[in-house]
């Protein structure tokens, strides 16, 4: 009884001492990942707003950018750069500590008048104007401030500003992607109005391939274009509202070259802007007919041949001219020249007559 308390002491004694070092382990590990962590966290973060974050196409927006610092030492901003969307330019600066302008104002636009000083504990503040000319978009158009530390860090910050007004997207599809030539094909042309505003379209441009020609409008409510050369013309004004679509169908036939990929592209213009080019591309292949005919094994047996024979006479001063069977039976006179009948007409021949002539 007592050998086997002192191994249970032992036992106890030994597995004491491993979870011990287990959790000493674990503590020096969660202490490294924080002190890790610690380390890779800037002392400085970033954020930037756009006011107002939706404006039409010609207005002015702002944007706010606040440095804060939650060290207890200054911090250098040693790069200060913005990169603007397309359409979007710098105009002024606003009320802020960083009020010097930057250089360019399109694209990526670089302030050089610094370091700029983020004091301990505290913030820096810049803000600037943008006009915006980039056309209407479904999605909003985003840009991003970033700047280098002193403490040898990256940080960034981005802001999105919805662009209002009418925003046309498409597609065009074919009916068939692989069609004999000189067959019908259909092509469905879709504009959808996705943007924040109305549309009007003024018109509606299709490029056939060379060898296409248009047949018919299926559907749709668009009425028969205007054909000048290959391009299919419709002319508006048609009205799309915001959140609506126009989807019509048309009919050409595929006359191209065999083994050719051949591809047509549909456009719209609408409100000063143009939307597309929505491509479709159709493969076209030799036209093979299929013919049954009939095999003929045999022949007809032709009809019956009935030959006859003429010859003439001249008995006395009078000619006569008989007709007569080539078997020799049916002797037939079909003419008495002396008594008039000069012109004798075998087909008048009466089978069974016996005399007389024609006249």
């Amino acid at each position: 009884m007592y050998e086997k308390t002192t191994r249970s002491r032992k036992f106890d004694r030994r597995c004491g001492s491993t979870t011990l070092a287990l959790g000493l382990l674990i503590a020096l590990a969660t202490l490294a990942m924080t002190i890790l962590a610690m380390a890779q966290t800037p002392p400085v973060s970033v954020s930037k707003t756009a006011s107002p974050d939706q404006a039409p196409t010609g207005s002015i927006t702002q944007y706010a950018v606040i440095f804060s610092n939650s060290s207890a030492n200054p911090v250098d901003l040693n790069t200060l750069a913005d990169t603007l969307p397309p359409g979007f330019s710098f105009v002024s600066m606003g009320p802020g500590d960083i009020i010097d302008n930057p250089s360019g104002s399109t694209g990526t636009i670089v302030w050089t008048g610094g370091p700029y000083t983020v004091p301990a504990s505290g913030t820096l503040t810049m803000q600037y104007n943008v006009l915006i000319e980039a056309p209407a978009s479904a999605v909003p158009y985003s840009n991003h401030v970033e700047a280098e530390l002193s403490t040898g860090e990256t940080i960034f910050a981005k802001a999105t500003v919805l662009v209002l007004g009418p925003h046309l997207s498409g597609s065009k599809t074919p009916s068939v992607t692989t069609i004999p030539d000189r067959a019908p094909l259909d092509y469905t042309v879709s504009l959808t109005n996705d943007g924040s505003a109305d549309a009007t379209i003024g018109v509606i441009t299709d490029t056939l391939p060379a060898a296409f020609r248009f047949l018919q409008m299926v559907s749709g409510p668009l009425p028969e274009p205007i054909q000048q050369g290959n391009n299919l013309i419709w002319t508006g004004p048609f009205s799309l509202p915001m959140g609506d679509s126009l989807v019509f169908t048309y009919r050409v036939k595929a006359d191209g070259t065999a083994g050719h990929l051949h591809a047509n592209s549909v456009w719209a213009a609408y409100d000063g802007l143009v939307a597309g080019p929505y491509q479709a591309s159709v493969m076209v292949t030799i036209n093979l007919t299929r013919a049954f005919l009939p095999i003929v094994t045999k022949y007809p047996t032709p009809p019956p041949i009935n030959y006859k024979l003429a010859y003439e006479s001249k008995p006395g001063d009078n000619y006569e001219i008989y007709s007569i069977e080539y078997d020799g039976t049916d002797l037939f006179n079909i003419s008495n020249l002396s008594g008039g009948d000069m012109d004798p007409d075998c087909t008048e021949f009466v089978p069974g007559q016996t005399s007389g002539g024609f006249g």
